[in-house]
């Protein structure tokens, strides 16, 4: 039976709108994603300051005293140490920072830049508190998706741990597997072995674990959901939304990967990520095209 012309119109109509309501969606997750990354440096900002400010002291006192010593070549030759220090370092936390926010278009990201680059961003150093970042990730390693997207969510991951480990000190693990690869960090690997083991080569898997006070059960299954946050009881000032794990969630599964959080064997929390394995830059962009 066919349907009236007028019936017909009015559904073809309302998928038309259907189809312009969910662009606008994906446009408004994207900028979502965007505000979020802008937010999370807008926290970092005045920490990054400081940083900056303990970078410059240091450095412009050498250059003054070895102005007013110039016979002095030894204190010369310290103040242009200690200026070529302070700005590589600078330089690395500007370059992080600008790399965040950027929009890239590749869509292959190197893992191990991209997690120097997170934690690059992150200042003052996590040392300075008692809390230490040790990596396990081969070199050459990469995976299609957004590197700004990648960094995004490994920053938000880092920051997390750090806040749930605060104000004890802590460890905090990236590490990550795939098949092809190997590396010589036996403890790394030990601490999430059982968790990152893969034999498929079209997949690379990167956890993120920590010693902090973890996530508790009742919340984990609506954990990537919006406005759902963790226990912050031991989070002084901690004012976060509640976004950022559901726009890490949305990132990982728009580049065709997954997510979930575990409990860690150190009680903290493992979050594990999934993502497709590129051998290349270059042949990532290909199957992109």
């Amino acid at each position: 039976m066919n349907l009236p012309m007028q019936e017909f119109k009015s559904q073809e109509s309302l998928l038309c709108e259907i189809e312009q309501l969910s662009t606008a969606i994906q446009s408004l997750e994207h900028d979502l994603g965007r505000m979020h990354r802008l937010a999370t440096l807008g926290t970092l900002a005045g920490a990054i300051a400081h940083e900056f400010n303990n970078i410059l002291t240091p450095v412009l006192s050498y250059a003054q005293l070895a102005l007013s010593s110039p016979g002095d070549r030894e204190l010369t030759a310290k103040a242009l140490q200690k200026a070529v220090a302070g700005t590589e370092r600078a330089a690395h936390v500007a370059s992080s920072m600008l790399g965040f926010v950027r929009e890239g278009n590749t869509e292959s990201a190197h893992i191990l830049e991209v997690a120097g680059d997170a934690i690059g961003c992150i200042a003052p150093p996590p040392a300075r508190e008692g809390i230490e970042i040790q990596t396990n990730i081969p070199a050459g390693i990469h995976v299609r998706m957004n590197p700004v997207g990648l960094t995004q969510v490994i920053l938000n991951l880092l920051l997390n741990a750090i806040q749930a480990i605060r104000p004890k000190s802590g460890t905090i693990w990236i590490n990550c597997e795939h098949p092809a690869s190997s590396t010589g960090n036996a403890d790394a690997s030990a601490t999430a072995s059982a968790a990152t083991k893969t034999q498929d080569e079209s997949l690379v898997i990167l956890t993120i674990t920590d010693t902090g006070s973890g996530i508790p059960q009742s919340i984990r299954e609506t954990l990537f959901q919006p406005f759902v946050r963790g226990d912050t009881s031991n989070r002084a000032g901690n004012t976060g939304t509640g976004l950022g794990l559901s726009i890490c969630h949305r990132l990982v599964t728009e580049a065709g990967g997954s997510i979930e959080i575990s409990q860690a064997d150190s009680g903290g929390a493992c979050f594990r990520i999934i993502l497709p394995f590129a051998k290349t830059a270059d042949e990532s962009l290909q199957s992109a095209a």
